[in-house]
């Protein structure tokens, strides 16, 4: 905020003056120099990943829920088969909730649905980069494309389910010990996860070289690994996260590009400079007004806080409240919504775990698209109500309690609900 500032006026009378002109004489002509700018060779490369020396890239959780239509794609350069089965991108537990792509033993490209997979019938090539994508028409039928022309159609067992619990792995089943025949030996580029279905001119359009910028509808998340160096890469785009790696990364330099010199010349002016004979002015006399006080103004700005998808909070960690409970409580603030979540999640909450508490949560939607604003005592004690929060929209979110056991939900000062028959003290 910036201090206040008091402004002052003063009116005063000012007579004018007379001002006599002046001739102008032609002037002389002054020559310009001539310049040259020359721009230096630049060299642009594309950096990947080099996962053969038995390292996996991690998110300990999965980056998003993905429905049907899905896509999933990245370019791939296989250096070698390996004895057992490897991940090459995978979303969701390994064994229960998931899905992804799998290489098989001798290179087959396979569709992975909790830990069984569905082989196809491309093969990828050892040594060659190929822009590999695996696209789910419905629940249980996926397209192979490889550099954007359909290879093959799986039809997997048991519909793709929803991953709601396990990691987001590149190149390896993850594990503690994360030895080599757990991990895929191949170079990596351009992971993507798209929720929705992508077609064969799209993916044909997604191989072009800066082709994809992370905002593109439906892409949930995007990994160029421009770093080059370090063992962490981020993602680009609607979704920011970083991964980290089971060991050290081998990075790499692809489609590098040497930009042409260019040379360019200044063209030559010529300037003109002319002479002025200058002319007498007479003064006028400036009498003082009278000042008065201005009026005083105050810039005002508000900060808020942003809790992300990590199980972000702020608490007190004490053993008391803020507060004693009594018939009458106002909890408020101002609050926007930023996603659904499929569990109760507290907006704000006064009191112990279990013994006694109160506050406001958004009620879990297991469908993600309800936003439900309930009452919750006890911790774990909900009562919805029927005020839906708005995405992306401001309020000021009250809950107000008339009785014991009674509660008025307010929204921007005006009432939009009421929650009865809570046992509370």
């Amino acid at each position: 905020a910036t201090a206040p500032v008091t402004t002052s006026t003063s009116t005063g009378t000012t007579s004018t003056g007379t001002t006599s002109t002046g001739t102008t004489s032609p002037g002389t002509t002054a020559a310009v120099v001539s310049l040259t700018s020359t721009t230096g060779p630049t060299v642009v490369c594309d950096s990947f990943v080099d996962l053969s020396q038995s390292v996996s890239i991690v998110y300990d959780r999965p980056v998003t829920t993905l429905n049907t239509p899905m896509t999933i794609s990245l370019w791939i350069s296989l250096k070698s088969n390996t004895a057992v089965d490897q991940v090459i991108v995978w979303n969701g537990g390994w064994g229960f909730n998931g899905q992804g792509l799998i290489v098989l033993v001798n290179g087959t490209v396979a569709v992975g649905v909790n830990a069984g997979s569905t082989a196809s019938s491309y093969v990828l090539p050892l040594d060659t980069w190929v822009f590999l994508s695996a696209v789910s028409t419905t629940a249980n039928n996926w397209l192979i494309y490889a550099n954007g022309v359909l290879q093959s159609t799986v039809n997997v067992t048991g519909a793709a389910p929803l991953p709601v619990d396990g990691k987001f792995i590149i190149g390896g089943r993850g594990g503690a010990n994360n030895n080599a025949n757990g991990n895929l030996a191949a170079r990596i580029d351009n992971v993507m996860l798209w929720n929705v279905g992508r077609t064969a001119s799209e993916l044909a359009s997604d191989m072009a070289p800066g082709a994809i910028t992370g905002f593109e509808p439906g892409l949930k998340i995007f990994l160029p690994f421009n770093e080059g160096t370090g063992v962490n890469t981020t993602s680009v785009g609607t979704t920011v996260l970083q991964l980290y790696s089971r060991g050290t990364f081998a990075w790499g330099q692809r489609n590098c590009v040497v930009l042409t010199t260019s040379t360019g010349t200044t063209s030559t002016g010529t300037t003109s400079t002319g002479t002025t004979s200058t002319g007498t002015t007479s003064t006028g006399t400036t009498s003082t007004g009278t000042t008065f006080p201005g009026t005083t103004s105050a810039a005002i700005v508000n900060y808020a806080l942003h809790f992300g998808t990590t199980g972000t909070g702020l608490f007190q960690n004490k053993s008391f409240c803020p507060t004693d409970r009594s018939t009458n409580v106002t909890v408020s603030t101002w609050v926007m919504l930023n996603a659904y979540k499929d569990s109760d999640q507290f907006i704000m909450y006064v009191g112990t775990m279990t013994i006694n508490g109160y506050g406001m949560v958004v009620v879990a939607s297991p469908t993600l698209s309800t936003s439900y604003v309930g009452v919750v005592y006890k911790y774990e004690n909900v009562t919805a109500s029927s005020y839906q929060l708005p995405l992306g929209t401001w309020v000021f979110l009250s809950a107000v309690s008339t009785t014991v056991n009674n509660w008025s939900i307010y929204a921007d000062g005006v009432l939009v609900a009421s929650v009865t028959g809570i046992a509370s003290t």
